[in-house]
Order: C-alpha cells, then structure tokens, then sequence
C-alpha cells in the first residue's frame, strides 16, 4: 500500500492527519470503541478525535516503548490487541485482570483478530442487483435523503457485491440485516468483508461497524461513534471478523470495549452476544482520511462456526493435547496463570510464558474426555475452529503451557489458515505444513524453543502474509528463497534467534512488506538490501552486527517509512537527511553506533513533519557526533505543534558554547530537561614550547610541536598547521596530558610564519568563532639540519634527549679512567687488588717445596 500524502481534504483532524497515519504493529482500542489499527493507520483517529484521543494514541504508543525489551505497564493494558504481535495477548489480558482485582474492577478483555482471508468468489450469488453508488464532494450524507445517506442507510445483501465511487471527505451507510439468525446447530453470523479498491494513490477507505447504532466520523469527537473500524492495508483482499471460541467471549460482538472506555452504565456487556439483540450490523465507508476520490467495491456475506471435525484432523487434537499438554495438567485447585505471574514463589522467573508450570488449555479435561470427543464436538475444542468442510482453519492455543515437540501426525492440519502457537515451550524443528500449505495466512510462532533452521518453501501459490518466528532458538540463515516464494508476505519477525546471517538479497521481491523485525538475530552486513520496499513502515535490525553507512538512497528507498531502529550495531559514517522521502516518518533508534560528523538540515524537513498528539522519537544516543548542538532539536522539543516523545542524544561529542564560556551548552538548550549528555570543550591553547620549528628535507624528518594548555583526553583529536603561502594541512594530534598534546609537522611544510589550533573532535578547533578571548598561536618554520642547527634558540626535547646521553657517556668514561689509575697505583705499591695464581693451586703441578712455599705466602 502506498502511504496517504498530505493533504487538505481531511475532515475532523489537524494539519498533516494523513501523513499521521502510521502506527504500530499492533492494533488498537479507543474512544469508546474497539477499532483495527493496521500497520500505516494508527495516528489518524486518534487525531481527529482531539484531544482525548491524541493522549489515549500517546499513552497506548508509551505502551508499545514500555514493551520493548520486556518492559510492560499496567497503564495501558487494555489498549493493546492480538492481531500482531499475539504474543503478549495472555500477559495483558493476565495484567489487566490483576489490576482490575485491586482495584475493584472488572477486567477488561483482549480482543482477538484475525488477518484477512482471500476474498470467496463463490460466494456470489447469480440473482444479484446492480448496486451502484455516486458520493460527490457535495453530496449531503448527514442530512440528504439518497439512498445511502445517514438516514437513509444502503441495504446489504449477502453475497451480493456492491461498486461505490466516492470523492474525499465523504461517507457510505450502510445496513446488514440478520446478524441474529442461527444455523442449525445454534451459532450466530461472523461476517466476511471483501473489497477492491482502485486509486492511483493507493489509497483505501476506512470502514466502521456498529450493531448498537450507524457509525459516524465527525469533526466533533463527541458524536464521532463505531465499536471497531477495519482500515484496510492492501487494495484488494478480504477480513473475516471471527468467533472467540475460548470462553472469554474475546471478540466483536460482545462489545466488552465499549464499556471499558465509557463511564455510563452499560448492561450488555462481558458475556452478552449483541447478535442476540441487535438484528442488523450498521457499516460506514469512509473517505474522510483519503485526499482523492476512490472506486470500491465491496462483498459481504455471513459464515458461521462449523461443529464438524474430519476424524484424522481429531486425532491431531487428541495427540497434541495428549503428548503436549496432559503430561503438565495437574495444576491445583483454584490455580491461575494470573496469580501466578504476579505473587512471589521459590519459583524463578513467573513471568516467563515459557516458565509456566502447567497446561491450561484444557484446564478440566482428562485424557478419557478428550478421548471421547466426536467429529461433532470442534465448537468445544478450545482455541480451534473449523471451517465448512470440517477443517481445522484456526489454532489459537497461545500462551497455554504446552511442551515438548509436536505430534508426528501435526502436518495432516493441511487447512489450517491461522497458526498461533507463541509463548509456549514447544521444542523441535518448525513444522514443516507452514512452508508447503496454499491455504496458511498467519503463522505465530514466538517465544517457543524451536531450533534448526528455516527451510524453504515448496509451494507454487502460496498465501502467508505474517510469519512470525522470534523469540526460538533456529540457527543459519535467513534463506532467500523465503521472500521469492512468499511474495505476499506483509509482516515478517525473525527477532531473537541464532541466526547468522546477512540481510537476504531477494527481501525486495516481497514488495508488500509493511514491517521487518530481526533486531538481536545474529545479523551481520549491510542493510542496503532494505531499502528498495515501497510498503515498509517499519524496520528493526536493532542489537547486530552490522556495518557500513546508512546512505540517502537506503533512506529515500523506504517511501512509506514510519519507523526505524538501527541502533546497538557498528554503523559508521555520517548521517542522510531523514523525512524528505517520506512524510510519515516518525520514530528514529539510530543510537549506539559509530555514526559521526555535524548534525545541519538532516532533520528539518522530519521536524515539519511531525504533529501534536502523534508519538515522535529521536534516538541518536552513543555516536560521535560532533559541532554545535542543533537548533533543531529545540524546535522538535519546545514547538507546540510538535512532539517528540522520546529523545537521547548523549554520549556524543556535541561542543560547548562559546555564549557558555566553553563550558556549558548553548542558552537554548539550558533550560530544557531532555537528555543531551555533556558537552566538549574546545582545546584552549596557551603556549607553544618552541616559536621555530625546523624541517630537514634531506634527512627526510621533520620536528614534533609540542602545545601547551588545556585539553580533553581523546583519540580522535586533530592539529591543523596554516601557512604562510595559504595552505593548511591537518595531522593527528597525540594527547600527552591534559596540559600537553603534540603535533607532527609535515614533511612537504614550507617555511614562514605558521599558525596551529587543535580541535578534540571533528572539526571543533579552536578559533574565534568557538572560543571568547582566543590567542592565536604561530610559530616559523625553517628549513635545515636537525642534528646541528645552530639558529635554534632552544633545543628541543630531542635534542636535549642526546645531550643527556652524552653527559652520561661521558661521566661513565670517567670512572672508568679514575679505576684505571687506583689499579696502577696499588700495583705500583706492591698491594695489588688481585693475586696472582699459585703454583700450588694448578692442578698440574704440586711438590713439597711449592705446599712449603704456600704456606709461608698464606701465613
């Protein structure tokens, strides 16, 4: 899907609601309603419902941060929906149940969603009327009387399609009847929405549903009213809006949101199905969020739960449940996963999923139970729903304590559309029916313990569009072949696994692609493989091992970019202008690498951008960049129609002020409590030890300065010579003490008057435009010998080095002479310092003459 662009057609909403679209990975429930956030959608709403809804968006995005890295806050649980990613689905609905227990409270419930299924042809019915509706720029929807107008609602008929052309700005409404008819076995209507959209934009309408009344979309938020929206991602595609067969009554028709956000009493919430009391479903298109008028066409039609299960699809059941759950379900009475995860036991890690000490899936069943079940008895098989011909289509069983490898017979599941298996302990190679079903739309796999590694699959038509397989222990590669043969793919999460990997080559051959996580997943290389995906909205390759720079076309190739996290890597360079290529960027983690250089017009156009009420964040923490410390960020922080939630720029090398005696940040920056870190001085130099220094082009050698004053402990620092003739050069500066550094003149240094600055970091030197009070400081060059310069006016330490050496020489010689002549003198007065050697003592001679002779000399 292409992003929305900015534009003036928007009704209800401030500047840039269009481009505040994007959202998250998951979805969202707001102002008194449970509404779809799909991954460009969530800002919108939220927007136009003003301030309410801009704090309730910003506290459900704090949410979303204070989940990363496994954080989580009670604050904003009920916020929080399973469609993607599922994965937290129990710990929320578990949190929230907790804090609605002290505080008296009911808890409010997660709503389940699925992703959307392939639109059914077959469904179509021969008799149906032509259905085709105009709503112009001046059409009256509130208050006209056309068919289709707000009191003049359209007809539905099941099965029947329907073709709407609609400028923007404008609205459908629609009606559904028969919401509470029953089949034969006693189940209500699900509804099925498929749609075609055709818009040069790419552009797609928002739909609303509603069985307590017809949705609204206002520029009042007061009478803006639905109880969940659809905003569909792709152009063409279909949504069934599902049964929760759990026994939570986790889903659209139950209306639990409703209640949860609104202070008036509501009776008809929890365990009432609003079928049982509304006969017709209330839906309204919407183009109050797109900029030019689109052509849709729609089909709905009601499907129902199926009570039949074909027996080889059964025995799965009875062997997962046998294999991977009885051995674990002998929790005590009165025992909940809820209680558990938050009162304190000899236990290590509660929290963990993975950790969970018993099944729940089956909570009351025994082997013998589920034995006994027929192929009539699907509708009581928890978390499994099948479809007409008594496939097993859905397993939801998330977050249930299951263990230990899947059953053998797993793969005859050959009709499984959703496969949610996350937060479980299943060990093992992944199942291979994912990689070979033409039916598979949704596989969840996270925070299991599967290892091996990913194969490829072996399907012609396939039909994934999520794959979420984070949190496992798979190692390898990420293989190519898996975005060649799932080119539908829109969300793809790899995270936290042994890979090692590079960045596929072919990931842009999944063009649909809306979000790609493979943060802490082993991966090394570049990420320029990202950026030719014209759908992405969010990338996080976070906590790696890549490398290289992160270049304009990487940037401008993401169009529809809202989200990016590269940080914790080895990414080195200098930073391009973010935002210019997409106007719905809004959240940076570029923290914790090797970025360096000045920080100028990168972020002007990413701060025009942003929008009051819509989450910001501005990571860029723990690099080396240099300069004078951006105005930029004050506009991003102190503008009121800006809002950057999150910002870090510390632990980078940003210099101190001049205004703040190059010691303190700029006056701007003083009185603002974000985080930019400490500033560097700029080097004050306040001597030179040498004014002439020499360069012996013979000798091939040339003299080292050395600079006096007060300096900063760097590597990274630089002196920069400036000659007499106009040319400068720059050579490393060795940092001594923070008194001294010295600086290598260069050999090709032509003689005259020279002036010398130093700078800690990039080009921070010290001049008069950093620095108050600031002395030059010159010294002249000559040309000549090293060795013997008789022009010096004072040696050099080098010289004064070979001085020294010489002096020691020389007194050693010395001595030597004056031990010399006190032997001389001893042995000219018969007191030798050393005896001769006896006759008595060689070993080859020895008489008695000699003993006597010895003898006598002893004595």
């Amino acid at each position: 899907l292409k992003p929305t662009p900015r534009h003036r057609h928007v009704k209800g909403a401030s500047r840039g609601i269009a481009d505040a679209e994007q959202a998250t990975r998951s979805r969202q429930s707001t102002a008194g309603s449970v509404i779809r956030l799909t991954m460009l959608r969530a800002a919108v709403l939220a927007l136009a419902l003003g301030a309410a809804g801009a704090s309730q968006h910003a506290d459900f995005m704090e949410y979303i941060d204070s989940t990363r890295g496994g954080k989580r806050s009670t604050k904003h649980m009920a916020t929080e929906r399973t469609t993607y990613p599922s994965r937290r689905h129990a710990d929320l609905e578990a949190a929230a149940k907790d804090a609605a227990a002290v505080s008296g409270t009911e808890a409010p419930k997660m709503i389940v969603e699925k992703p959307a299924m392939k639109p059914q042809p077959r469904r179509l019915q021969a008799d149906c009327p032509d259905q085709f509706y105009v709503i112009g720029t001046e059409t009256d929807t509130r208050f006209g009387d056309h068919v289709g107008a707000y009191d003049n609602a359209a007809p539905i008929i099941p099965g029947c399609p329907w073709t709407l052309e609609i400028a923007a700005g404008q609205a459908l409404y629609l009606n559904l009847p028969g919401m509470n008819e029953t089949n034969q076995y006693g189940s209500l209507p699900m509804l099925l929405w498929s749609w075609s959209v055709i818009a040069d934009n790419g552009e797609t309408p928002l739909n609303m549903f509603s069985l307590r009344g017809k949705p609204a979309y206002r520029e009042n938020s007061a009478s803006t009213f639905y109880d969940w929206y659809y905003w569909p991602l792709l152009l063409e595609d279909a949504v069934t809006f599902r049964e929760d067969n759990t026994g939570n009554m986790e889903d659209y028709y139950h209306c639990y949101s409703y209640c949860a956000y609104t202070t008036a009493s509501c009776g008809i919430c929890g365990s009432t199905d609003l079928r049982t009391i509304y006969d017709s479903l209330w839906i309204t298109t919407s183009t109050y969020v797109t900029s030019e008028t689109l052509t849709v066409t729609n089909l709905v039609d009601v499907a129902y739960t199926n009570r039949y299960i074909l027996p080889a699809e059964l025995q799965v059941i009875k062997d997962m449940y046998t294999t991977n759950c009885h051995p674990y379900n002998n929790a005590p009475a009165g025992w909940t996963w809820s209680s558990y995860t938050v009162l304190e036991s000899d236990a290590e890690g509660e929290r963990d999923p993975r950790n969970k000490p018993y099944c729940d899936w089956w909570f009351n069943a025994t082997v013998a139970k589920v034995n006994a079940l027929g192929t009539l008895d699907c509708l009581l098989i928890p978390g499994v729903l099948c479809d007409e011909d008594g496939h097993v289509s859905d397993m939801i069983i998330d977050t249930k304590g299951l263990r230990g490898s899947l059953p053998s017979n797993f793969d005859d599941l050959t009709h499984l559309v959703y496969l949610e298996l996350q937060n479980n302990r299943i060990e093992g190679p992944l199942p291979q029916h994912i990689f070979q079903s033409p039916v598979m739309r949704k596989v969840d796999l996270y925070g299991n313990m599967f290892t091996g590694s990913i194969p490829c699959p072996t399907i012609v038509d396939p039909a994934l569009i999520e794959l979420s397989l984070a949190n496992n222990m798979l190692t390898g590669t990420i293989p190519n072949c898996l975005f060649e043969d799932f080119p539908d793919m829109t969300i793809f999460d790899v995270s936290r696994n042994l890979f090692d990997t590079t960045i596929p080559s072919s990931i842009s051959a999944a063009s649909k692609l809306t979000a790609v996580y493979m943060q802490h997943a082993g991966v090394h290389g570049s990420v320029s493989a990202l950026h030719n995906l014209p759908s992405i909205g969010a990338v996080d390759v976070s906590h790696n091992f890549i490398t290289g720079e992160i270049t304009q076309a990487f940037i401008d190739g993401m169009p529809a970019l809202y989200y990016i996290d590269l940080s914790w890597n080895q990414l080195t360079g200098s930073l391009p202008v973010m935002g210019e290529s997409s106007d719905f960027l809004r959240r940076i983690h570029l923290d914790h690498n090797e970025l360096s250089g000045t920080i100028t017009d990168q972020f002007t156009t990413f701060a025009a951008n942003q929008d009051r009420g819509v989450l910001s964040e501005l990571f860029l923490g723990a690099n080396g960049f240099c300069g004078d410390l951006p105005e930029i960020f004050y506009t991003l922080l102190m503008d009121s129609h800006y809002f950057i939630y999150y910002f870090d720029v510390s632990q980078n090398h940003f210099r101190c002020s001049k205004e703040g005696n190059n010691k303190y940040w700029p006056n701007w920056a003083m009185g603002i409590t974000e985080d930019f870190g400490m500033c560097i001085p700029i080097p004050v130099i306040t001597a030179i030890e040498s004014d002439t220094a020499v360069v012996d082009p013979g000798a091939m050698m040339s003299q080292t300065v050395y600079l006096q004053g007060e300096f900063t402990p760097t590597t990274d620092g630089k002196c920069k010579f400036m000659y007499a003739d106009g040319t400068m050069a720059e050579v490393p500066a060795v940092f001594e003490s923070t008194m001294t550094v010295t600086c290598a003149l260069p050999m090709d240094a032509p003689e005259g008057v020279t002036s010398v600055t130093v700078a800690h970091y990039c080009a921070d030197y010290a001049s008069a435009e950093t620095l108050n009070n600031y002395v030059e400081i010159t010294f002249e060059i000559q040309y000549g010998s090293l060795g013997g310069s008789s022009s010096s006016k004072k040696k050099t330490k080098t010289d004064m080095a070979a001085v020294i050496g010489g002096t020691v020489a020389a007194a050693v010689a010395l001595l030597f002479l004056i031990f010399i002549f006190f032997m001389c003198c001893r042995e000219r007065a018969g007191k030798p310092l050393f005896k001769p050697l006896k006759d008595t003592e060689n070993p080859l001679y020895l008489d008695d003459k000699g003993a006597e002779a010895d003898a006598k000399d002893d004595k």
